[in-house]
C-alpha cells in the first residue's frame, strides 16, 4: 500500500518542498507571468516559455503534495530525485531552451526568469536537502 493513513509521517523538509513549489505555483501564474499579449492579440515567444514553466511548476506541487502522503521513506526518495529533476528542467527552459523577448526591459527578462531560476534551485535545494536526510534515516534502518 502506498499511503497508510496511520503511518503517514512527515517532517518538515516535506512540507518546505510542498510550500516552495506552491509558491513556485503561484507567482508564475501571477506576479512572475510572462510578458502579456500584444495589442493585435498575438503571443511573444516567452508566452510559451511561461506555459512551459507553468505546468513543470504545477508538476512539481503535486508531486511534493504526493510525497507528503507517502510513508515509505525509499518511495520518498524516489520521488524526491523526480522534483530534483525537474526543479533543474524548469531553471534552465527560461532563455535556454525556449526563448525570451529580445529586449533586457522586458517583463520576462527582468521578473520571470530570474523568479524561475531562483525557486527551481530553491526547490532542488530543497529536494536535495529532503533526500538527503531519508537517505540516512533509511541507512539506519
Amino acid at each position: 500500500m502506498l499511503v497508510n493513513k496511520r503511518n503517514v509521517k512527515f517532517g518538515i523538509t516535506d512540507v518546505v518542498v510542498f510550500v516552495i513549489c506552491a509558491v513556485f505555483t503561484v507567482g508564475i501564474f501571477t506576479w512572475f507571468a510572462p510578458c502579456a499579449p500584444m495589442a493585435e492579440g498575438m503571443y511573444m515567444v516567452c508566452h510559451w516559455a511561461g506555459n512551459a514553466i507553468a505546468s513543470l511548476a504545477i508538476l512539481l506541487t503535486v508531486i511534493s503534495a504526493v510525497h507528503i502522503l507517502l510513508s515509505d521513506g525509499k518511495m520518498k526518495l524516489g520521488v524526491d530525485i523526480c522534483i530534483l529533476s525537474i526543479a533543474i528542467t524548469a531553471a534552465i527552459i527560461p532563455g535556454n531552451v525556449i526563448s525570451l523577448c529580445a529586449h533586457s526591459s522586458a517583463h520576462c527578462m527582468e521578473l520571470t526568469k530570474p523568479f524561475t531560476i531562483v525557486f527551481s534551485v530553491l526547490t532542488a535545494l530543497a529536494a536535495a536537502f529532503d533526500f538527503c536526510y531519508y537517505f540516512i534515516r533509511e541507512r539506519k534502518k
